[in-house]
């Protein structure tokens, strides 16, 4: 609680959803961590150290605050434990900074003073940042996205809450960190984090419409990776692999004849994963007629890099001998390669 502003009001919605993404909930059968959360919530409420500040026409608890007092007292403590780092006008950033997993930035703090953020240096032990409303007017947006893209901080946390509020926007940077996001938390995730099974499901709808974005074959780059890396943590997944065969893999095919090397080289790259995954994947891969397009890559005017990646894919599409009639159309144009 002592993360936010003096006297602010806190909604709960937010409150929660920090809890549950910084893993301070214990799970309890039967019930969802959301769940779990209400319930600490109620009990501390019950105890008076937390102040119901608003609630709803149907009684629910929309804000709440906590006294000043037991801010400072959760300050105090936190700053002993090195659990997290308040950072407002009345103090600079101290040596044992490096040494906490949290860092709280207050809108209070003046502009020019935050302008040489990066003197920092590095905190190899912060693990997450929490940045109160407006303060995006003293810590400037692209140094927010510098921050979760993890350029300063590598052990950044970016919880499933942001990777949902991003790909629900309108704005393509946002979508694009959102995917590039996904990728990178079931990466690192794998296995240790049951509630993604209840988050992935929820982002299909929008990914599907993401792929359908051919006025931005960048962000659909993206959402074909994030799709990629879903189909390995949720490999029997009925809608995901539909996903890919219906959309994905097509809208990787034609991004083979995109006029940008860059797109052709990691579009290469992608089918060339996906039709490693199985022979079913490589069948998949091969009914979408990418031998063709695949094959114009091997000229005069094509860089090393693409050429690189298309033979590499190209040894995957030949993996586990195909039948003939799905690589046929290869052999001529391959006979002339010599």
């Amino acid at each position: 609680m002592g993360v936010f502003p003096e006297d602010d009001k806190i909604r709960v919605s937010k409150l929660i959803k920090l809890w549950v993404a910084e893993g301070f909930l214990k799970p309890v059968t039967g019930k969802t961590l959301e769940e779990v959360a209400e319930e600490y919530l109620g009990d501390l409420i019950s105890r008076n150290l937390i102040m119901i500040s608003e609630k709803s026409s149907r009684g629910k608890i929309k804000t709440c605050s906590i006294h000043d007092m037991l801010r400072d007292l959760c300050l105090k403590k936190a700053q002993e434990e090195k659990f997290f780092h308040v950072r407002d006008k009345d103090n600079i950033f101290p040596e044992s900074i490096k040494y906490s997993r949290r860092l709280c930035i207050h809108p209070d703090i003046l502009h020019e003073e935050f302008e040489g953020y990066q003197s920092m240096g590095s905190l190899p032990a912060l693990r997450s940042i929490f940045i109160s409303r407006n303060g995006g007017h003293i810590f400037p947006r692209d140094q927010i996205n510098e921050l979760v893209d993890g350029k300063l901080f590598p052990l950044l946390r970016i919880n499933e809450a942001e990777v949902i509020a991003n790909l629900e926007s309108n704005d393509v940077k946002l979508q694009f960190r959102a995917c590039r996001n996904i990728t990178w938390l079931i990466s690192v995730s794998r296995g240790t984090n049951p509630d993604l099974k209840e988050f992935v499901p929820g982002i299909v709808p929008r990914l599907r419409e993401l792929l359908g974005r051919d006025d931005y074959p960048v962000l659909q780059l993206e959402a074909v990776r994030a799709i990629s890396v879903i189909s390995d943590y949720l490999p029997d997944n009925i809608e995901f692999n539909i996903l890919i065969e219906e959309v994905a893999v097509p809208t990787m095919a034609s991004l083979l004849s995109s006029p940008t090397d860059e797109l052709r080289r990691k579009a290469l790259h992608v089918l060339g994963n996906f039709a490693s995954d199985s022979t079913k994947s490589r069948d998949l891969v091969l009914s979408h007629e990418v031998l063709m397009p695949l094959l114009e890559q091997f000229n005069h005017k094509t860089n090393l890099a693409i050429m690189g990646e298309a033979t590499n894919t190209l040894s995957k599409l030949c993996l586990r001998k195909p039948q003939f009639k799905q690589v046929k159309s290869a052999i001529l144009p391959l006979a002339h390669l010599n």
